[in-house]
């Protein structure tokens, strides 16, 4: 499906005005961003090579935009991938329902496995200890641990379960979330599949099902992508404001709207602030780890202290620009940073669902640091980490809406004699950010053993 900045959807409306566009600077709608990302990088877990290919292909726009000290900073993590899922029954020749590997999960024997089923409500009725369950595949309804413990996978692997089949009230099958620590916990096969695919796997009458999965995890190198706007006209203070989206995605493929789209539009912004006056300074930071630990968010202070020092706000994407569904805006911060935003919104006819929380997501690094934040994103995402999140279900008007959004905030920070919020996070969100920034994520395998060891000794929490 095509889209043309100047057409757009007959239904839809456009956000208008604004001070950026009085100034004659053209606000993109990320359409054609999106799309390139997509076709040429659809595969862009943390590490790999379609990630890395999109951090050079960013730094070439940045560059050509004429931001300075663009670079790639390193970030060690453990990547992990699939080659083939196939879930089928009552065996190999049987119906199949679509899955997906859960991240960090181990892999079946390269034919694959025919094996008895066994089913639970809930992963917490399993007894791994009472329960006869070696070489028998689990059919278990809502999660297995997800991203809070590895236990329920440990102690599978232990009884010596053949593989774990987790029904998600999905409308797809999905990628589901788990702790990176989950390398180093033994081979188990784990995939997920949506409510309607485990309906037709217990309505069918089946005891046996056939799985086939490989994945791969391996210790491997994200990038983050910053840049830097300076000061054009005369300096005012040395405050920063940070634009950033997560540039990575799970192992599916192309992750349109988590998080394509949202590193279209921080890059949107940019090029449109590239455009305009600009008397304080504006980052980016495009983070690479996001779907695996905030492993890149983590690194960003670490790289660019000063810049965090000297950052008194976050403008952050992630999932957004769906064709339908609300548009949402959370903020981390001060009631002079919610009123400011909310007007910003209204002045350019950009109707927003809000919400004043701590922002759970790759911000909650820097909020610590007591760096307030914005996050806008559209919901529901029915897609998020499955093959179905793809450019087809991206308008430019929901696009260009959360750009415009950013971009006109920006402009009027960076020339505002005097900012109308504070550099300010609650104390209680500051301490349930400091407890975010604490938890324990390996970067490799072997720390993964290491932690895991440490945990079973009771010196590390999960």
């Amino acid at each position: 499906m095509a889209f043309k900045r100047e057409a757009g959807l007959p239904l839809l409306d456009w956000t208008r005005g604004g001070q950026l566009e009085a100034a004659g600077v053209h606000i993109g709608d990320g359409m054609e961003l999106v799309r390139t990302i997509c076709e040429r990088f659809p595969n862009r877990t943390a590490g790999s090579p379609g990630e890395r290919g999109q951090a050079e292909y960013l730094a070439d726009v940045f560059a050509e935009a004429g931001l300075q000290d663009v670079a790639l900073d390193p970030v060690p993590c453990i990547g992990t991938d699939f080659d083939h899922v196939e879930l089928r029954y009552p065996d190999a020749g049987g119906a199949a329902i679509e899955a997906m590997p859960i991240v960090f999960s181990g892999s079946t024997a390269s034919g694959g496995c025919t094996a008895p089923l066994r089913y639970y409500d809930s992963e917490d009725l399993i007894d791994f200890r009472k329960d006869d369950l070696a070489g028998k595949i689990l059919l278990v309804y809502g999660g297995f641990g997800e991203y809070k413990t590895t236990a329920y996978y440990q102690q599978a692997v232990a009884a010596g379960v053949a593989g774990v089949i987790v029904v998600r009230d999905r409308e797809y099958a999905i990628c589901m979330a788990m702790p990176a620590s989950l390398a180093a916990c033994g081979n188990l096969p784990v995939v997920g599949v949506s409510h309607t695919g485990g309906m037709d796997l217990v309505k069918s009458g089946a005891t046996t099902a056939y799985l086939h999965v490989q994945t791969r995890t391996e210790d491997v190198t994200g990038y983050n992508v910053v840049g830097r706007l300076p000061a054009n006209r005369d300096l005012i203070d040395d405050q920063v404001l940070l634009v950033t989206a997560h540039l990575d995605g799970k192992p599916v493929k192309p992750s349109a709207a988590d998080n394509g789209t949202g590193t279209a539009m921080a890059v949107e912004v940019m090029l449109a602030l590239a455009r305009a006056e600009r008397r304080r300074e504006v980052w980016f930071a495009g983070y690479t780890a996001e779907e695996i630990g905030f492993g890149g968010t983590s690194h960003f202070p670490l790289d660019h202290p000063e810049v965090a020092e000297r950052c008194v706000l976050q403008l952050y994407y992630d999932g957004h620009g769906t064709i339908v569904g609300r548009n949402k805006l959370e903020i981390t911060g001060d009631d002079g940073l919610a009123a400011f935003i909310t007007e910003v919104a209204a002045d350019i006819g950009h109707a927003m669902e809000t919400h004043r929380r701590l922002i759970g997501l790759d911000p909650v690094i820097l909020c610590a640091r007591g760096v307030p934040a914005i996050r806008v994103a559209r919901s529901p995402q029915r897609t998020w980490h499955s093959d179905h999140d793809t450019v087809d279900d991206v308008g430019p008007q929901a696009m260009r809406g959360g750009i415009h959004l950013y971009a006109e905030a920006a402009y009027r920070l960076v020339n505002a004699p005097k900012l109308p919020f504070e550099r300010w996070v609650s104390e209680a969100d500051r301490e349930k950010a400091q407890e975010r920034v604490d938890r324990w994520v390996p970067t490799t395998i072997e720390a993964a053993r290491q932690g895991l060891a440490d945990l079973a000794a009771g010196q590390k929490q999960e």
